[in-house]
């Protein structure tokens, strides 16, 4: 048994051990050599995966050849890192190895420590739940045995290494990069510590090396790197939006680059494509919320203007009245369906919305709030994030409000705010009484289905016949999962679309069905003359268009250019192919009940729809923006993203990672070429940035 002498007069031997490893000339030979090392191995390593991924993913050859050579540069800068806490690893065990007495039989025990250490760190306990120890036991018996075998002078013990490298790699290709990113980080560097134990003798061939011809060497390496990182931008635009997308350690190493160098602690950093303009300042990030007039707070290269115009917001000179007579309607109906991509509004499809659409104005270029629900939704009930409800506006007026919703979760409560609330189905999350609403609460029990839905609207009708009624219909059908439906009631989908298309279509054609059923029943009593009534979807969906299976993700067309059309009294039926926006549902809510002209600031950023009484084909926006949650298909991306489009081009940008990307819609409706912003991108980012700063978005 030790004694604590014993233990004192070890700890006392190891620091001077350290001390005198690193306080030696000898120890800069074994820092260089281990960068070298370190970037001997990541980088054919990132090079190699990187460029087999762009291969199966058809990715041109040139972009496929940037991609790899990049990731490989990243890999020798992430060296540059990584080989700190290494080396502090590596020199404690040779130093604890070069203790007297028993003490040299101690060296493992660091190993072991840091070992555990990285596990610990980078996994998400909340995620694994149960199985959280055992991953972290494993991974770190696996880093553990790497250490081992690096310090055995035996072929066997480098072949090893090379196995358990080449299995974490296999792990890493082959499963996808949304699920577990903490254990995707993991196996990279678990293959990294292979390859290196694999090499050991040439890490202490060149530790024997001359000092001055390694430091040459590591800056040579650095200088490479970074000018390639440099020269690829430039002489191959667009390029990142493809290895974000498809690439396995090129935005990895980017990402954890920037992860590491965040000098303030605000999450952001300005190296490998980050956005921050400030990293001695956490109040200066792509996030930061644009507040302070005449200073550049998110970082995106424009100050809030003092008074910023209906221009800046993308908003052409008013024209018309935006309100009807007070009186003239008693009822404002807003419908929204989930999901409702655009190439489902068809006669064969959806006949019954197609056949009311022509008695009042189709949009053909109308652009949702953002690609998710929670992004549109609101922005559908209120001009802007930080305004009031429509639904207040409309109670100072006399105006009750109802919602009936196919769904309830945790972000609804904002969305419902002011509204009696009819009917509000679970999703994903237990129903929860306590939400704060300012009206009373009922719930259908079981499935609130589109037949539901529309029983609970005419029985809402008929109890409010006579009074003031602003209603929103919110049908969740052709959100996936989908309900299984008879034989006989399936829609088969198009050739080459995916199964799932079918059933979409399948549900979109029952909401159709019993819209339908609704707005017979108005017709038939006579309210759809005395009614504005506006039918829309929330979002559009992926089905595998550009790798998006669902929504939420980028803001390709698919998921942002939606079907709607409005009917209302004085509105002459017809197509409008001017920029419309769900900004424009507020105003024109408020515009059923006269409103508008008492509550001018609704119209801040859109316009009454009721305006085109006036001038039918008159432009309403110059421009109009949509939101992303997050830019690709990645859990470990999530950066939000905007879009604004003008005229035949869209340009989308991220707040952090620089992906731009601009399509001329006219000309590549499927957004299949990327004009590598260059012929209206400076204009439209510049609009897009005052945009943003004024809508203080995200």
């Amino acid at each position: 048994m030790l004694d604590d002498w014993t233990t004192i007069r070890w700890l006392r031997a190891g620091r001077r051990k350290v001390l005198g490893r690193v306080m030696t000339r000898e120890f800069g030979a074994r820092l260089a050599a281990l960068v070298l090392c370190l970037a001997v191995v990541t980088a054919p390593l990132a090079f190699a995966v990187d460029a087999l991924l762009m291969w199966r993913a058809h990715v041109g050859v040139a972009d496929g050849l940037v991609i790899a050579f990049v990731a490989g540069a990243l890999a020798c800068l992430f060296a540059l890192v990584l080989v700190l806490p290494l080396v502090v690893v590596v020199e404690t065990v040779e130093a604890t190895a070069e203790l007297p007495s028993r003490g040299r039989y101690l060296w493992p025990l660091p190993l072991l420590a840091a070992s555990l250490a990285l596990p610990l760190w980078m996994i998400d306990r909340e995620r694994f739940g149960a199985r959280t120890d055992i991953l972290i036991v494993a991974i770190a018996g696996a880093l553990f045995v790497m250490g081992m075998l690096a310090r055995a002078r035996r072929r066997w013990a480098r072949v090893l290494a090379l196995m358990i490298a080449a299995a974490a790699v296999a792990f890493d290709v082959s499963t996808p990069r949304h699920e577990y990113r903490d254990l995707h980080d993991l196996a990279g560097l678990l293959a990294a510590c292979g390859l290196l134990a694999a090499i050991t003798p040439l890490r202490r061939w060149l530790a024997r090396s001359p000092v001055a011809e390694l430091r040459v060497a590591v800056v040579a390496v650095v200088a490479l790197s970074i000018g390639v990182t440099y020269v690829s931008t430039r002489i191959r635009p667009g390029w990142r939006a493809r290895a974000i997308t498809h690439a396995e350690y090129m935005p990895r190493l980017a990402r954890a680059l920037r992860a590491l160098v965040d000098f303030d602690g605000d999450g952001f950093s300005p190296v490998a494509w980050g956005g921050d303009c400030n990293d001695f300042d956490a109040a200066r990030n792509p996030l930061a919320r644009e507040d302070a007039v005449g200073r550049d707070m998110n970082c995106n290269g424009q100050a809030l203007a003092a008074e910023p115009e209906d221009a800046d917001r993308g908003l052409l000179r008013p024209f018309g009245d935006p309100d009807l007579a007070r009186g003239q309607v008693d009822l404002a109906l807003l419908i929204t369906v989930d999901c409702l991509a655009s190439d489902a509004f068809t006669p064969e499809v959806m006949p019954r919305l197609t056949e009311y659409a022509r008695r009042g104005v189709v949009f053909t270029r109308l652009y949702s709030a953002g690609s998710r629900t929670h992004l549109s939704l609101p922005l559908m009930q209120r001009a802007s994030d930080r305004s009031l409800p429509v639904t207040t506006r409309l109670a100072a007026a006399g105006v009750l409000s109802t919602a009936v919703l196919g769904y309830y979760d945790q972000h609804m409560g904002e969305i419902v705010a002011g509204f009696r609330v009819l009917n509000l189905q679970t999703y994903e999350k237990p129903f929860n009484p306590q939400i704060a609403i300012a009206s009373p609460l009922s719930r259908i029990e079981g499935e609130a289905d589109a037949t539901a839905i529309t029983n609970r609207a005419i029985e809402d009708l008929r109890e409010h016949d006579r009074q003031l009624h602003y209603l929103w219909l919110h049908y969740f059908d052709t959100h996936w999962p989908y309900r299984p439906r008879p034989a006989a009631d399936r829609i088969a989908a198009p050739p080459g679309q995916s199964r799932d298309f079918g059933e979409f279509l399948t549900e979109a054609h029952h909401v159709d069905a019993e819209i339908g059923r609704l707005l017979d029943r108005l017709d038939h009593d006579g309210r759809l003359q005395r009614s504005v009534v506006i039918i829309t979807a929330d979002h559009g969906e992926g089905f595998g268009r550009h790798n998006i299976r669902y929504h939420g993700v980028s803001a390709y067309e698919m998921l942002v250019h939606i079907p709607g059309f409005v009917i209302a009294p004085g509105l002459a039926p017809g197509h409008y192919d001017g920029l419309v926006s769900h900004r424009d549902i507020p105003a024109t809510l408020l515009g059923a009940f006269g409103q508008v002209a008492h509550e001018p600031a609704i119209e801040r950023f859109g316009r009454s729809w009721l305006r085109l009484r006036a001038a039918p084909h008159a432009p309403l926006h110059r421009f109009v923006v949509t939101r992303s949650s997050r830019a690709v298909e990645v859990s470990g991306f999530v950066m939000p993203m905007a879009a604004i489009i003008q005229d035949r081009y869209k340009l989308v940008v991220t707040f952090e990672d620089g992906l731009v990307e601009l399509y001329d819609l006219r000309a590549d409706p499927g957004e299949q070429t990327d004009l590598a912003p260059e012929i209206r991108a400076p204009q439209l980012r510049r609009a897009l940035e005052i945009y943003r700063d004024i809508d203080g978005y995200p």
